[in-house]
């Protein structure tokens, strides 16, 4: 099992954001790591869920196939779960599905 957490940050004055997602091990041994400017975008909640989709890829990019997600952006962690989220993360919401489909085990946990 390979622990993914994935964050996000914000910077208003500058008008972009950027995400970031770390891969590791049972022993914590870091396995992968990503991180990219998101210039234009800088509502946290989309940033938040651009770095759940990325730590996604990231994962799938580096063949790993049980992954236990882990973030304490709950509204982003239930959304993945199923539950109800606003509407303006719908699309990125479908996109973290869709990836999920493609792990053999996958859990989103708040922590």
């Amino acid at each position: 099992m390979v622990k993914v957490n994935f964050d996000a940050a914000v910077c208003r004055s500058k008008r972009k954001g950027s995400v970031a997602s770390l891969a590791r091990d049972s022993q914590g041994r870091v396995l992968a790591w990503h991180y990219r400017t998101v210039n234009h975008i800088y509502d946290l909640l989309i940033l938040e869920c651009i770095a759940c989709r990325d730590a996604l890829l990231m994962a799938l990019h580096r063949g790993f196939k049980n992954i236990m997600v882990e973030r304490d952006s709950l509204i982003v962690i239930q959304a993945a779960n199923g539950h109800i989220f606003p509407l303006v993360i719908q699309g990125l919401i479908k996109d973290i599905e869709e990836l999920g489909l493609s792990f053999n085990s996958i859990s989103f946990t708040y922590a």
